[in-house]
């Protein structure tokens, strides 16, 4: 299967690795689309340390999800679910899961002015 591996700062790459063992109440989920954060930037530079190697995991990284918790953030939540703000203008940038690498380089380059980069099997 194909996951997001970290190797070093500037360095995360869409690689082949095997399927995880799936242990206890864990799932496995097929991806279909998902979006780079803040988060994965701060990895990617090398902000926030991780270990070399080591497979991008959700709750970890936000590129297997985007989720805004109802608890912290209500208003939020009740706005999206009334279809009040228009996600889509937000999408500045697209890929397909194959430019990954590119997906992260745009998010992570300030000329690109990415609000919000979503990529997509």
């Amino acid at each position: 299967m194909k996951a997001a591996v970290y190797n070093v700062p500037n360095n995360i790459r869409l690689e082949d690795v095997p399927e995880p063992k799936i242990k206890g109440k864990q799932v496995l989920v097929k991806f279909r689309t998902g979006s780079i954060c803040s988060a994965d930037l701060h990895f990617l530079r090398g902000e926030w340390k991780i270990k070399a190697g080591r497979v991008e995991e959700a709750d970890d990284v936000c590129f297997l999800t985007t989720y805004v918790s109802p608890v912290k953030y209500p208003l939020a939540v009740d706005l999206l679910a009334k279809r009040l703000v228009d996600v889509k203008r937000m999408i500045t940038h697209r890929f397909v899961l194959s430019d990954f690498e590119q997906a992260l380089s745009a998010s992570n380059n300030p000329a690109e002015k990415s609000l919000k980069t979503v990529v997509t099997a």
